[in-house]
This record gives structure tokens, C-alpha cells and sequence, in this order.
């Protein structure tokens, strides 16, 4: 487990973080790489079996609700099958939430994925000063550790980083090229 080292302060990684984000928002890559991510993401399949499954049980539910009420039209009239039409009843409501909630949600199309990002390249573009705001919006956090520093954003920079990847040793400075000191972590993956 790495261990995290001293703090380094903003200024001396900020130049670093600024680079790679806009590196990875003018090559494209990043908006591209997200939006298809998004779309994996939402294209799951648990959702569709856990609805499946979810169905199959509220039909047995109903069922043995109905039978309960012909028990109780039939004349068994006891405090044990109320009870238990109770608790069915309520089991019921619990089910028809999950199976709202699980439904699909309109879909959202590649395109709409992609143009709020691209709205953002084209303001980068236009007006460099706007890299403070677009730094709060796709950086989460950086972890520092005495070998490496982990950024976590909200889309994919795997694409900004060089191909050996860069060395910043905790003082701040670039040293080198080594893959394994600086990793970008966004909804494209770890690198």
C-alpha cells in the first residue's frame, strides 16, 4: 500500500494539472473517451435482470395476495392472515419503488454527451483564462504519494499523458519519464 507522502503545495503541480487537462480537452480525446464510457456505463445489464427478476417476484406476490383474499372471501377470517396480507401488501409497495426506479431512463445520445465538453474546449480556446473554473469542474482530487500522484477527474486525461508517463518527484519538478509515477483516474479508467 503506498503511503502519502508531504503535502506538495498548488502551485508547484497546478502547471502539471493545467497541461494535462487542457492537452487531453483540445486533442479531443477526453470528450470522446467520456461520452463512450457514460454510455457503457449506462448500458448495463443489471439493471435489466435485477428488473427481470424483480417482476417475476411481484407476480408471486400478487399471487399469493390473491389467495389471501379468497381466503379471507372464503371465511378463514383470522388474525394470522390479515397479518400476512399486511406484510404482503407492504412488500408489494417496496417492489413497485425498486421497479420504478429501475426502469430505463431516457437514453442520452453520443452527441449530447459530447457537447457540453466541446462547449468547453471552444471557451478554452477563446479565452485561456477559464482553466481555474474547467480545473474545478474535471479535477476531483490528487493524491500525493512518495512515489506517485494519482489525479481523479471526472473524464478520461489518459490520453494527455505522455507514453512513459511523467516522473514529479514530491518537490514538485519534473524529472523524467516513468509510468508508474503519475496516473490519471477519470470514467475512462486508471492508466
Amino acid at each position: 500500500m503506498k503511503q502519502k507522502s508531504k503535502n506538495i503545495p498548488a502551485n508547484d503541480i497546478e502547471p502539471l494539472v493545467v497541461s494535462l487537462l487542457r492537452r487531453s480537452m483540445l486533442d479531443g480525446s477526453m470528450i470522446e473517451v467520456t461520452a463512450d464510457a457514460i454510455l457503457a456505463a449506462g448500458n448495463g445489464k443489471n439493471s435489466a435482470s435485477q428488473l427481470s427478476a424483480l417482476k417475476k417476484e411481484l407476480a408471486e406476490l400478487e399471487a399469493k395476495i390473491n389467495n389471501l383474499i379468497h381466503a379471507l372471501a372464503g371465511g378463514l377470517n383470522s388474525s394470522a392472515v390479515w397479518d400476512k396480507l399486511t406484510e404482503y401488501e407492504g412488500n408489494k409497495r417496496i417492489l413497485k419503488q425498486k421497479i420504478k426506479e429501475l426502469r430505463p431512463k431516457p437514453t442520452l445520445s453520443r452527441e449530447y454527451l459530447i457537447k457540453e465538453p466541446s462547449r468547453d474546449v471552444e471557451r478554452l480556446q477563446n479565452s485561456p483564462d477559464c482553466i481555474k473554473e474547467l480545473l474545478q469542474k474535471y479535477i476531483v482530487k490528487i493524491d500525493v504519494f512518495d512515489e506517485a500522484i494519482i489525479i481523479h477527474s471526472t473524464a478520461d486525461l489518459s490520453g494527455a499523458l505522455p507514453a512513459g508517463g511523467v516522473k514529479l518527484p514530491v518537490n514538485g519538478k519534473i524529472a523524467g519519464n516513468n509510468s508508474d509515477d503519475l496516473s490519471a483516474d477519470g470514467c475512462g479508467g486508471r492508466i
